[in-house]
C-alpha cells in the first residue's frame, strides 16, 4: 500500500518529463529533416526525381532511371527516390538492382509496407525466398488487414511454400484470401479465383496434393467454367489415385471447351492406367488435333483402331483428321466404316456430306463457302 502511494507521487513527474523529452525530439527530427530539405544537394535531387516520376510515366523508365540514380548520389537519404527506382527497375525486370535500391529505403523507412512488400517481391524473383519472408511479415505487421497486404499474405504463403512450410503456407493462402473476399472493390474481388488457383498449383507443386484439393474446388465454386483449374484439379486426384474423380472433372473441363487439349492428354493417362490402350490413343491424338499436329494425330487415330478393329470414334476421328490434310480417299474410307459402327451418331454421315461437296468444289475451281455451324470438323471430333 505505502509503494502504491509513492508510485502515485513519482508518476506524474515521470509522464512529464517523458512528454518533454518527446516533445524536444520531435522539434530536434523537423529541424533535421526542414535544414535537409533547404540543402542546395537535396533541392537538386528533388528535381531530378520529378523529372524522372514524369519520363517514367511517358514509358521512358531507362532515362528515368538515370535521373533517380542521380538524385540519391545527391542525397543518399532521399526515401521517395530510392523508393521509386526501385519501383522501375522491378517493372522493368532488373530484380538485383531492384533489391539493392529497395533495402536502402526500408533502411529509411523499416516500417514502410511498400518498400518492405517490393523488398519481398524481387528477392522471391530471383529465388531468395528464405530472405523474402521476413519483408512480407513486416508488410504484414505494420499494414495487416487492408487489400494489398491481402496480397502480400499470399505472397508470403508462396514463399513459405518454397521453403517447405506447407502448414504455415495455407494459414496465410486463407487469411489473405479472406481480405481479397472482402474488399469493397469489385475489381479486388474478381481476382479471387485465380489467387485459389494460384494457391493451389504452388501447394501442389511442392507435393502438398490434398491440401491442393480444397483450393482448386475454391477456385471452380467461384468462376464455374474454369476449365484449367478443373485439368489441374483432376491431374491432382489422377495422381492421389482416384481416377473417378479424375476422370469427373476431366470431362467436365471438355464440357465447357472441346477444343481444350490438356484433359485429353490426362484422360490418355488415365486410360493406360486402366489398361485401355485404343482409348488411350485416341485420346492422345484428340490432344494434338487441339494443339494443331494433324499429322501427328493420325498416328494416334490408327494405333487406336488397330488396337479396337471396331472402334467407331477412332474411325470418325482419322476421317476428319485426313479430310484437314487433304487425304480424301483415307477420310472417305474411315467416315465410311464409321457411319457403319456409329449408326446412333449422325456426325460421320454430316462429315462425308461435307468432304465430298468439298472435293466437288476443288475440282470445278468454285470458291468454298462455309459458316462455322455448316463445317462439321469444326470442334465435332468424338471421345
Amino acid at each position: 500500500m505505502y509503494f502504491c502511494k509513492i508510485l502515485q507521487h513519482i508518476q506524474p513527474r515521470v509522464n512529464l518529463q517523458t512528454m518533454i523529452y518527446g516533445i524536444v525530439r520531435f522539434i530536434f527530427v523537423v529541424l533535421v529533416f526542414w535544414l535537409a530539405s533547404c540543402s542546395p544537394s537535396h533541392q537538386q535531387a528533388e528535381e531530378y526525381y520529378n523529372q524522372a516520376i514524369d519520363l517514367s510515366q511517358k514509358g521512358k523508365d531507362a532515362e528515368a532511371i538515370q535521373l533517380l540514380e542521380k538524385a540519391v548520389k545527391l542525397d543518399d537519404e532521399y526515401f521517395k527516390a530510392w523508393y521509386a527506382l526501385g519501383t522501375i527497375n522491378y517493372h522493368s525486370g532488373t530484380y538485383y538492382k531492384a533489391i539493392d535500391a529497395f533495402k536502402k529505403a526500408v533502411e529509411l523507412e523499416s516500417e514502410d509496407y511498400l518498400a518492405n512488400n517490393y523488398l519481398g517481391l524481387s528477392r522471391a524473383r530471383v529465388g531468395k525466398f528464405a530472405e523474402a519472408i521476413p519483408n512480407f511479415e513486416t508488410a504484414i505487421e505494420v499494414c495487416p488487414d487492408t487489400l494489398l497486404p491481402g496480397e502480400t499474405h499470399t505472397n508470403l504463403a508462396a514463399s513459405l511454400v518454397q521453403t517447405g512450410n506447407i502448414q504455415r503456407a495455407l494459414d496465410f493462402y486463407k487469411s489473405g484470401l479472406d481480405i481479397l473476399v472482402r474488399s469493397a472493390n469489385p475489381k479486388d474481388r474478381e481476382i479471387v479465383h485465380s489467387t485459389y488457383y494460384d494457391a493451389a498449383n504452388s501447394i501442389a507443386g511442392a507435393g502438398a496434393l490434398s491440401s491442393a484439393l480444397p483450393l482448386y474446388t475454391m477456385a471452380i465454386a467461384i468462376k464455374p467454367d474454369f476449365k484449367e483449374a478443373m485439368h489441374y484439379l483432376a491431374f491432382t486426384y489422377f495422381n492421389l489415385g482416384q481416377p473417378d474423380s479424375a476422370e469427373k472433372y476431366w470431362y467436365k473441363a471438355l464440357s465447357i471447351d472441346s477444343s481444350f487439349y490438356m484433359p485429353y492428354g490426362g484422360l490418355s493417362k488415365l486410360r493406360r492406367s486402366q489398361k485401355r490402350t485404343p482409348e488411350a490413343n485416341n485420346f492422345l491424338g484428340l490432344s494434338e488435333v487441339y494443339r494443331g499436329n494433324i499429322k501427328v494425330a493420325t498416328a494416334h487415330f490408327q494405333n487406336a483402331i488397330l488396337g479396337n478393329p471396331a472402334f467407331g470414334e477412332a474411325y470418325y476421328n482419322l476421317g476428319l483428321a485426313s479430310v484437314e490434310i487433304g487425304n480424301y480417299s483415307l477420310a472417305q474410307t474411315n467416315l465410311k466404316k464409321a457411319i457403319s459402327l456409329l449408326k446412333d451418331s449422325h456426325f460421320p454421315t454430316a462429315a462425308l456430306s461435307y468432304m465430298n461437296t468439298l472435293q466437288k468444289n476443288k475440282t470445278d475451281s468454285i470458291p468454298v463457302q462455309q459458316s462455322q455451324s455448316s463445317n462439321p470438323i469444326e470442334k465435332s471430333f468424338m471421345f
